[in-house]
């Protein structure tokens, strides 16, 4: 069998053959400079040298490259090329019976349970943001009342200043409506108790005079009719004495007509008219009165946004920055608290974690997240951080993760309650975490080392009838750290190859090879 008919070299590790081929091609080098390959050298360089020394090293060649030859074609010495007599090499492992542990292996982020979330609330006002100016650095211990960001308050003097004259303005505005009350009020009593009172007297002193005019006329009448009984009067001067005597009485009826238009009427339309005057006047104090407290409220407000403006400790801890870095399905949006980046509205800056109160926050995906529910215990494993800690899950999400419009994979939050926190440990460090699913008391046991996933499945090596290797697709019951219990596709008692991914040109997979198999099985 020549060398590209060949089916692999894997015998010898690959970094031996090269030492070795490297080691024939300089001993030949060597022969050959000293003349004791003649076979090589041009015919007229021949000489009995050339034929005293050329066969031992002609020799040493043809020893060599038969060795490579045989080995190739006896399957002994440098590599074996054919499957059928790898099997003693290939490491294996026996599918074993017994009890399992479903471990939950994932990572997530540390951070506090408890802490103190320090926030923007100043009030964007349709802005898309505020600046910081300046921020303490991450990382310091800070006591209650310390300084931790400053904001841009600029807009906000600004808005002070303008602010302040409009509360002027509206005091002005308060001020003349007191006064227009009061003149109204005044302006009541003024017709009640004088033009009204002065009114009503002259027309009764005009029912007086006429009341009298009445009574005269009344007696020179009868005084008249006594005259013209003896003659000593006209027809005509009696009519004169009675178009006096009516007028006086015409006189005496305007009067009465006039107090009772006065009091019955003129009095009542006045007072409504001066009593609507002086309820016109309050309405308008009061509008007066409410926009001096709007103002006066904007004024307190934009002092309060000035004040906002610096944000102090509420309690005594350690800064932590509340960044956030894009992720899938949110489109590229990140936020890094640093000087001059734009804050909104009740976005958390800062945080003061509480250090003895810390969880882990971990994404899961959502081929195990139906394993997992609150109650369950866990193992803690800080990167960086000696010693494990206890953990217990306190919450596992309904709904998925916003994930990436590339993938189809979702993520649901866990979140792993720590019972004992190390002192080292800090909000934000990456954490390892193992959770205890459940025990199987009887379970097909099979490393993970004896797996090789193709295409979103898992296969494995078992040795068949004949000591061939079979290609069988298995089914995941559960995993923990170096082993899982399957479902179905091997059974206790069969035989798999250790590291299957160092022999891809065995497996046989139901389509096209990867391409690393397929460099595998090529000459």
């Amino acid at each position: 069998m020549n060398i590209p008919q060949c089916r692999g070299l894997i015998v010898l590790p690959r970094i031996l053959i090269t030492f070795y081929l490297l080691g024939l091609l300089k001993l030949f080098l060597v022969l050959f400079q000293a003349g004791h390959i003649p076979m090589l050298q041009p015919i007229h360089d021949r000489g009995a040298m050339g034929h005293r020394n050329g066969w031992p090293g002609a020799m040493l060649c043809v020893l060599g490259l038969s060795a490579l030859v045989g080995g190739c074609s006896t399957g002994e010495g440098i590599a074996f090329w054919d499957k059928g007599t790898r099997q003693g090499r290939i490491e294996t492992v026996e599918v074993a019976r017994g009890e399992f542990d479903h471990v939950i292996l994932d990572q997530g982020q540390v951070e506090s349970s408890a802490g103190i979330n320090i926030e923007c609330k100043v009030k964007m006002q349709g802005r898309g943001g505020i600046p910081i100016l300046w921020v303490v650095e991450e990382g310091k211990e800070v006591r209650r009342g310390e300084k931790l960001v400053e904001l841009d308050a600029s807009l906000f003097e600004d808005q002070l200043k303008q602010q302040i004259q409009n509360v002027a303005l509206a005091q002005a505005n308060v001020i003349q409506a007191e006064a227009n009350v009061e003149t109204a009020r005044i302006a009541l009593e003024q017709y009640l108790q004088g033009e009204y009172v002065i009114a009503r007297k002259d027309l009764l002193s005009q029912i007086a005079i006429a009341e009298q005019q009445l009574r005269n006329s009344d007696v020179a009448l009868i005084n008249a009719k006594r005259l013209e009984g003896r003659g000593l009067m006209t027809p005509l001067q009696i009519e004169a004495v009675e178009f006096d005597r009516r007028a006086a009485l015409d006189q005496l009826e305007k009067a009465r007509t006039d107090l009772r238009v006065l009091d019955e009427l003129i009095s009542q339309r006045n007072r409504v008219q001066l009593q609507s005057n002086i309820d016109a006047a309050k309405a308008q104090l009061e509008s007066a009165q409410l926009r001096l407290r709007e103002e006066e409220q904007e004024l307190e407000n934009i002092r309060e946004q000035i004040a906002n403006c610096e944000i102090v400790a509420p309690a005594d801890g350690i800064v932590v920055y509340n960044n956030v870095q894009s992720g899938p399905g949110r489109g590229g949006s990140e936020f890094v608290v640093e000087e001059g980046a734009l804050v909104r509205e009740r976005q958390v800056i800062l945080k003061l974690p509480d250090l003895n109160k810390m969880r882990v926050r971990a994404q899961v995906n959502e081929s195990r997240i139906r394993f997992l529910e609150p109650g369950m215990n866990a193992i803690v494993q800080v990167e960086g951080v000696e010693g494990e800690m206890i953990g217990k899950v306190t919450r596992v999400a309904r709904y998925s993760l916003p994930g990436a419009w590339y993938s189809s994979v979702r993520e649901y939050e866990v979140w792993v309650e720590i019972l004992n926190p190390l002192p080292a440990i800090r909000s934000g460090m990456t954490a390892e975490i193992r959770i205890f699913a459940a025990h199987l008391d009887d379970a097909t046991v099979v490393p993970l080392n004896a797996m090789y996933e193709y295409r979103d499945h898992l296969y494995c090596l078992r040795r068949g009838d004949g000591n061939r290797w079979e290609t069988v697709e298995v089914l995941l019951r559960a995993t923990d750290l170096d082993s899982a219990a399957i479902e179905a596709g091997v059974s206790p008692g069969d035989v798999l190859v250790l590291n299957p991914g160092k022999h891809l040109d065995l497996f046989n997979f139901p389509d096209e090879l990867p391409a690393d198999a397929l460099a595998a099985k090529a000459p």
